[in-house]
């Protein structure tokens, strides 16, 4: 199935200025730009040719899979071009088992927003869909993947692809905040839908920030002996949410290391949290940061634990999580200097595996990155050094994943979550 529209080359095309980005969505600007998504090992017969043909249909079903960033100034614009849609990346001789993508892969936000990539081998092949983060957060960025691999799926069985028009572009988050309601929102408090000063001084910043890391995957732990059953035990009897445990091990494991106690942050999707909710696909990145820090870690984890879902629950009662986002204020906590490390954990709860065709099998499913703002960047912008993770959980196994950060010590953090999640279940059920 090929695209019949006219091809006009893109360094000739004028564009149609879609709409400005928010402050949020410009964070994700820097350098090339930030990508991110999720790599799937496979195994069995893929059919490369509908592959193709399937990322060109959810591009021409997609406003924002089409577009691009342009900067007028150091201001982000998203515009969308008359460029065809983009095929897929296919590499060969490529260690498949440790890599997203090939080595000669490049990003660039000026010239598309999604890359599918396949690396061939003999046994397995892996695909790995890289969404730009200004387009999509982790719950837009899901339903996205899960229609793609559908598309696939009727692509292969029928032939064809079912009938459908071009979703437009999402508003921001930003957008939805001022328009919808949640605890102690102030009407005369606006957050930014459209920047209107750059963020930084990009070049002087570029000279001040080391080059990011090669695209990576997440160097994942899979707590075998804890399968999310046992977690999910704890947590109903100690009524503490999953991730508020995982969330105080990543914390200790840090001390355990050596790490004074850090500031620890993650991101909390906001769709369900106003009224009306937002659907996943609306709105292209709905969170804001949770943050938490106490010098005092307690005795043990669950201790721990406690204190961070009351306050949870306590910032979303209240709004407090909204209003940081709105006013687009950095929490105090960036201004206590005995926080002098920083963690950053993004929960991806529970990894669907998508229906396939019978003869193709996922072997496995891991997050991923090609990003200019690596935790150089991130450590720039909060003034200390930020460790960022992963947390989902696949096949009914708790993962921990180790994006960025002091990659020499990753082991050994990952194995001192492991073994405090490991003690508290064993003691507590």
């Amino acid at each position: 199935m090929t695209d019949t529209r006219p091809y006009q080359d893109p360094a000739h095309a004028p564009g149609t200025l879609i709409r400005s980005l928010s402050r949020l969505e410009a964070y994700f600007t820097f350098g090339y730009g930030h990508f991110g998504g999720h790599s799937m090992l496979i195994s069995g017969e893929l059919d490369i040719q509908a592959l193709n043909d399937t990322f060109i249909e959810i591009q021409l079903r997609h406003e924002s899979l089409r577009s691009v960033i342009h900067k007028d100034g150091q201001i982000p614009q998203f515009v969308v071009g008359h460029q065809p849609p983009r095929p897929i990346r296919i590499f060969e001789g490529e260690d498949l088992y440790t890599r997203p993508t090939g080595r000669q892969a490049a990003f660039d936000q000026t010239q598309q927003l999604v890359y599918v990539d396949l690396l061939t081998g003999e046994d397995h092949a892996r695909v790995t869909f890289f969404l730009h983060h200004a387009i999509a957060d982790g719950r837009h960025g899901s339903a996205l993947l899960n229609e793609f691999w559908n598309l696939y799926v009727q692509r292969v069985e029928e032939g064809r692809f079912p009938p459908a028009g071009t979703q437009r572009f999402a508003q921001s988050g930003e957008y939805f905040l001022n328009r919808t309601q949640y605890p102690g929102a102030d009407p005369t408090v606006k957050a930014d839908e459209a920047l209107h000063a750059p963020l930084w001084d990009e070049a002087a910043l570029a000279q001040k920030v080391p080059p990011p890391r090669e695209p990576a995957l997440a160097n994942q732990i899979t707590l075998e002996k804890l399968g999310r059953a046992s977690l999910a035990r704890l947590s109903h009897v100690e009524s503490i949410s999953i991730n508020s445990l995982v969330s105080a091990a990543l914390i200790r494991a840090h001390v355990r290391s050596g790490y004074p106690v850090p500031i620890y942050f993650y991101p909390v999707d906001l769709r369900d949290c106003v009224t009306p909710p937002v659907g996943p696909t609306e709105a292209t990145n709905l969170f804001s940061n949770a943050w938490f820090g106490d010098n005092e870690i307690g005795p043990d984890l669950v201790t721990l634990a406690r204190k961070i879902h009351i306050q949870l629950d306590r910032d979303l009662t209240e709004g407090t999580i909204h209003r940081t986002r709105v006013r687009n204020e950095p929490t105090p906590l960036l201004s206590d200097k005995s926080f002098t490390g920083a963690v950053h954990a993004t929960h991806l709860g529970r990894i669907r595996i998508p229906r396939l065709p019978g003869n193709v099998l996922v072997r496995d499913i891991t997050p991923c990155f090609a990003s200019a703002l690596g935790p150089a960047m991130y450590s720039f912008l909060y003034g200390r050094e930020v460790t960022v993770y992963t947390i989902d959980s696949l096949n009914q196994r708790l993962r921990v994943g180790f994006l960025a950060g002091n990659h020499e010590k990753s082991d050994e953090l990952l194995g001192h979550v492991e073994d405090e999640l490991t003690a508290a279940t064993g003691t507590r059920i």
